[in-house]
């Protein structure tokens, strides 16, 4: 059995005759524009009508207007299908490639502007012929068309103002970054680099006795045999074991 698509409708029932019996009608039954449409019979199986607006038309103050642009059918409750457009929706579209069929107006500019759309929309405008003002920060340009933010690499949020969550990247920050234990992941291309005090391939290795800093870069100034730290390159003393106690004893030098 094929599906069945329904749709709801908003009839008003301005009158009913049952068998040979009437009752007032609200609306004008010589109106031309006014149907006679069986609607089903009472608890006696009798005949039943109402007078509602014919397609194409909709009651308004107990008067059958015809449908607005861009509508049709019963009640006037559909709009007009792609490609189509005007009174009754009787027009067909013809537009090039820069234009959308506007179901009232027809083709319209989407995101350039000027005669037959040759001109695309300038900086900070977009929409139907480029009339919205995009709302984007520190300049950043907006879809022509929809008028989102479209955020560079390392922000997101509707306006672009929000940096990238750690463990992400990219535009919009839509990436996932994989950088290994030990490293940091660039908000705007991904790369990852090493934290301060550890190097390698994989980040795993400490700085040696002598370097500190980004990917053990910097050399360490300490003298008169102080170690020096492997993350900001503070000198202190090395740990030196008591006789009397065995405890640990560190100073550091400022």
């Amino acid at each position: 059995m094929s599906a069945m698509n329904f749709k709801t409708f908003l009839v008003i029932v301005t009158c009913l005759l049952f068998l040979n019996r009437e009752i007032l009608c609200l609306l004008n039954r010589k109106d031309p524009n006014v149907c006679e449409i069986y609607a089903s019979g009472g608890d006696d199986f009798s005949e039943a009508y109402t007078v509602e607006c014919c397609v194409n038309y909709y009651e308004e103050d107990d008067i059958c207007k015809p449908c607005r642009p861009g509508k049709f059918g019963r009640q006037c409750s559909e709009t007009c299908v792609h490609g189509y457009f005007g009174i009754q929706c009787k027009n067909e579209c013809n537009c090039t490639q820069y234009e959308g069929c506007d179901p009232v107006e027809g083709c319209k500019c989407i995101d350039f502007t000027g005669k037959n759309c040759k001109y695309r929309c300038p900086e900070g405008y977009h929409g139907k012929n480029c009339a919205n003002v995009c709302h984007c920060l520190r300049g950043i340009s907006c879809d022509s068309v929809s008028g989102s933010c479209l955020c560079p690499a390392g922000l997101t949020g509707p306006t672009c103002s929000t940096k990238c969550s750690e463990g992400l990247y990219g535009e919009n920050c839509s990436f996932n970054c994989s950088c290994p234990t030990n490293s940091v992941c660039d908000s705007v291309s991904g790369y990852c680099s090493c934290r301060p005090g550890f190097t390698g391939e994989t980040c795993s290795k400490r700085c040696s006795n002598d370097f500190y800093g980004q990917n053990c870069s910097q050399r360490c100034q300490c003298v008169n045999g102080l170690l020096c730290h492997p993350v900001h390159g503070a000198c202190r003393c090395q740990t030196v074991p008591t006789i009397a106690t065995n405890q640990i004893i560190v100073a550091e030098v400022l």
